[in-house]
């Protein structure tokens, strides 16, 4: 799977809105539905988006 071009902060907005419309699914299914959209969550530490080639941190959304 590729690397995302989205922020951090997209996926955390889109992340919200699932839970919203869909209270019983877990964080990593959420995940799972936004990496299937838009890409692996993969960021520099600042949640910006890794250039090619250098590297970056894989992400994991926590339970609220």
């Amino acid at each position: 799977m590729k690397n995302t071009n989205k922020s951090l902060e997209f996926f955390k907005v889109e992340g919200k809105k699932l839970l919203v419309a869909n209270p019983e699914i877990t964080p990593g299914e959420v995940r799972n539905i936004l990496e299937s959209k838009h890409g692996k969550m993969h960021w520099k530490q600042d949640g910006s988006v890794v250039k090619k080639g250098k590297k970056g941190f894989d992400y994991k959304f926590k339970p609220m």
